[in-house]
């Protein structure tokens, strides 16, 4: 269907989509992400130049404005939501992530 560039696209407007719905910060967000494409708190600890304490941190403040209950549970609530935005029809991914990241 699409490369992996593409996909990384499609998650990133989803998740800047949900971010903005729960008002996560930017590094909220960026935990958020990381995780959604795979990487464990460790990864994302070295990807944003910070603690695994401070990683830790941002996934409770995210599973407190999502009522979630842990990292599992947060990407399955952001995968069903961004479900609910399918279109009715299929469309072409180039119609549909750029509706997504303007929003």
């Amino acid at each position: 269907m699409f490369g992996a560039k593409e996909e990384h696209r499609v998650l990133r407007a989803l998740v800047q989509r949900y971010a903005q719905r729960h008002s996560l910060s930017s590094q909220e967000r960026n935990v958020l992400l990381l995780a959604v494409i795979g990487a464990h708190d460790g990864e994302i600890a070295d990807s944003l130049a910070c603690s695994r304490n401070t990683v830790a941190t941002y996934w409770r403040r995210i599973f407190e404005k999502t009522d979630a209950r842990g990292q599992k549970s947060v990407i399955a609530h952001l995968l069903r939501w961004s479900l609910s935005l399918a279109p009715a029809r299929e469309q072409p991914v180039s119609e549909v992530v750029p509706r997504l990241e303007q929003s």
